[in-house]
């Protein structure tokens, strides 16, 4: 019986110290992309009886992808360990283009890619970059953001016009974190560039 007894405690007591002791997984840090702007109503102009679809955005296989990628030097890439996306950055960037043209209420009404109505007009959006920089020593780095809007006439499905928007931006610091900050600062650039843009289409049309 004291054996016995003896056997349960040592039992214990090692289930214990190796619960204690062992390593838990690191925590995943979700990012997010979240623009915050300040929205103006566009007058209206020849697109305000228009619809508009917006496609979803669409570029390098890493951006459909919860990974968080990021470049050193000029050849090597490599994805965060402990750090991810929470919505694929063609998911973010299609919303937060959706959103803002929506607001703006330059067309009659803006729709979303799953939308199954006819639209009068088409914005097709390609990510050409998307992506954290450092230099080879790792001790500098910035974000670098390229997207391409093509607007399509659904009617002669013929291209009215297209523009690339650039947006570059220092990290104010070296990790993911960083990175996701000056990200969300370019990309708000582009979809507040991307708006004008648009404006200005309307009104030479």
């Amino acid at each position: 019986m004291k054996n016995r007894l003896l056997i349960f405690c040592i039992t214990c007591v090692s289930v214990f110290l190796l619960s204690g002791c062992s390593s838990p997984t690191p925590a995943q840090h979700e990012y997010r992309l979240q623009t915050d702007m300040q929205i103006s109503k566009s007058a209206k102009t020849s697109c305000a009886t228009q619809t508009l679809k917006v496609d979803r955005a669409f570029g390098a296989r890493e951006y459909s992808s919860l990974k968080m990628y990021y470049v050193i030097g000029k050849y090597t890439q490599y994805a965060y360990a402990n750090s991810r996306w929470a919505q694929s950055v063609n998911d973010a960037v299609t919303k937060e283009i959706t959103v803002y043209l929506r607001e703006m209420a330059l067309f009659k009404s803006v729709q979303n890619a799953n939308s199954k109505t006819e639209n009068d007009m088409r914005l097709e959006i390609t990510i050409d970059d998307f992506m954290h920089y450092f230099d080879e020593n790792e001790k500098n780095s910035y974000v670098s953001v390229a997207i391409t809007c093509n607007l399509i006439d659904e009617n002669t499905h013929k291209t009215v016009a297209s523009k690339t928007f650039h947006g570059n931006m220092k990290t104010d610091s070296d990790d993911a974190r960083g990175g996701v900050i000056a990200l969300n600062k370019a990309l708000e650039r582009i979809v507040k560039e991307c708006g004008l843009w648009l404006k200005g289409v309307c009104i030479d049309r």
